[in-house]
């Protein structure tokens, strides 16, 4: 029976990251440079980038010797027996991790990046497997490492995937802001107009998008160090959520924020 889930855990090993490199390769072929971890980056982020670049090798090495030498492992201790019925659980989840990883990279297309780039543009992907969740790539890697785990267990394996989805899930560092919507450039006649009617929906990476009006009385009224507070709850909101203002993307004013108090602005005039 072990080399029934030899097999699935290859071949789903295989599907993973050879749809992985395979996308840098296509990306390559654009000029596009996919792997950006540690990139330009300095201190604490940078040090998070090249750990997880590391940990993301040192895994998939540690997957396949306990895949295939577990005779070599159990020199180093006893090795425990899994229940068929965990081993089982463990390629289903290893399968939807990699389902996951999968459409991950399919939907986002050219704007797919290992690390955050710091000069390319990239489209802010919400649609697809993003509708669902928000990082389902590093949902795929928390889920290939679990699965294999579940039908190879043992403590090394244990030890690195536990280090590997810690350290993928650090990499979410940085500060989450209040700001205006996206402009395609820094120029305040350039809004991303689509951005701007989905106000009040959730499209963003986790900062909070305002309207300009909004964004500029927090930078005007609250000071640094004003907490925030995260509501959530099925009870009455104690502020009403207001209703979103809409563009009519057919609009040749369209590319201003409607609220925006700059005397230039079409919508005041």
């Amino acid at each position: 029976m072990n080399i029934v889930f030899q097999i699935i855990a290859i071949v789903l090993m295989a599907a993973f990251y050879g749809c992985y490199f395979f996308k840098m390769f296509l990306q390559k072929q654009k000029g596009i440079k996919t792997d950006q971890l540690g990139q330009g980056k300095k201190g604490f982020i940078k040090f998070i980038e090249v750990t997880v670049k590391l940990v993301t090798i040192i895994v998939p090495v540690v997957d396949v010797v306990s895949i295939f030498a577990k005779s070599w492992l159990s020199r180093f201790g006893s090795l425990p027996i899994m229940p068929l019925w965990l081993r089982i659980a463990g390629a289903a989840i290893c399968g939807t991790g990699v389902l996951f990883f999968i459409l991950s990279v399919l939907h986002m297309q050219d704007n797919w990046r290992a690390g955050v780039p710091q000069a390319d543009k990239t489209d802010l992907v919400t649609d697809g497997i993003y509708a669902i969740s928000r990082n389902p790539a590093f949902l795929g890697f928390d889920l290939l490492y679990v699965g294999i785990l579940l039908m190879f267990y043992n403590w090394l394996l244990f030890t690195v995937s536990l280090v590997g989805v810690i350290m993928l899930h650090l990499r979410i560092t940085g500060h989450y802001l209040f700001h205006s919507v996206p402009y395609v450039t820094q120029n305040k006649a350039d809004l991303e107009y689509e951005e701007f009617n989905k106000l009040g929906e959730a499209a963003s990476l986790g900062c909070i998008r305002l309207s300009v009006e909004d964004a500029k009385w927090i930078y005007d009224n609250c000071p640094k160090g004003t907490p925030v507070t995260i509501y959530d709850s099925n009870d009455p909101e104690p502020l009403a959520k207001p209703t979103p203002i809409r563009i009519d993307t057919n609009d040749s004013r369209r590319v201003w924020d409607p609220t925006d108090p700059d005397p230039s602005n079409p919508w005041k005039q």
